[in-house]
């Protein structure tokens, strides 16, 4: 399926906790920005509209769109944030990052509720001992929010948006990436045929539930290694009993064996 490619500037930008100041003000800027509400309540005020925070809730300011945040109540609100800019064009043969990006230009959730699970990335952001090590995990969390938040189909040939159909079945594939899992499963959780299953998902997200299934559980596994988790560890924790068999998949979705990743990206750790 041909998908734009795009290039995606990422830069950590830190915390911000409304402690003294209750309101960043009404702003815009010429970047996009996502945020994580990692403690307190607050509020995200974008296009006449009131979306309320706490801990684990996620949102996108888009370039360009006045918006603003706020604690006025309790003044304990504690968030970290990204700025990232996205040029491309349409056309042309982009991959799984490329088809992420696209989905959420063309169409996102302003904000999310209850996703703590990507809390860890934000700890190893700003224990990075260089800004090399920072921006690569910063362009990782960058891209699982995006995909959290994207309502957009992830082709640029006309597509409708992602169904709450299929929504749902991200959701369930996300909560059971801890064992084994099938398109039988996803299937049945949604009352339907494996085949209609897999005509409705590939029609809409781009590829099959298998390759989402895979892609899910190796990301998550992605984000454990860089808690420091061993890799038969990480392997148990997404369902895969098989060293041989969670190297290959995790090869063939990250594109590393999951030691050199490891190696390579966990600070503190030496190639063997």
């Amino acid at each position: 399926m041909d998908t734009a490619t795009y290039l995606l500037t990422v830069e950590p930008g830190g915390m911000c906790v409304f402690d003294r100041e209750p309101t960043n003000s009404q702003h815009s800027h010429r970047y996009w920005e996502i945020c994580i509400v990692l403690s307190g309540t607050g509020e995200y005020l974008e296009g006449g509209q009131i979306y309320p925070l706490k801990a684990g809730s996620l949102f996108a300011s888009p370039p360009d769109v006045v918006h603003e945040i706020r604690s006025p109540k309790t003044r304990d609100l504690a968030l970290f944030f990204v700025a990232f800019t996205v040029l491309g064009s349409p056309g042309g043969v982009g991959d799984e990052d490329d088809a992420i990006i696209g989905a959420f230009v063309r169409g996102h959730q302003v904000a999310i509720a209850d996703v703590t699970s990507l809390d860890p990335y934000v700890q190893l952001i700003r224990q990075s001992p260089t800004d090399g090590i920072a921006n690569r995990l910063a362009r990782l969390l960058t891209l699982e929010a995006m995909d959290r938040l994207r309502t957009g189909p992830k082709s640029d040939a006309g597509q409708t948006s992602v169904t709450p159909e299929i929504q749902r079945a991200i959701a369930f594939i996300d909560a059971q990436c801890d064992r084994a899992l099938t398109i039988g499963d996803v299937a049945d959780h949604l009352s339907l045929s494996s085949r209609t299953m897999h005509r409705r998902f590939q029609s809409q997200v781009g590829h099959s539930v298998a390759k989402e299934i895979r892609r899910r559980k190796m990301r998550r596994a992605a984000h454990l290694l860089l808690m420091g988790y061993s890799v038969q560890e990480v392997a148990n924790s997404v369902g895969i009993e098989d060293p041989s068999q969670f190297s290959a998949a995790f090869l063939a979705e990250i594109g590393s064996r999951p030691k050199r990743f490891q190696q390579t990206y966990l600070p503190g750790t030496m190639p063997d």
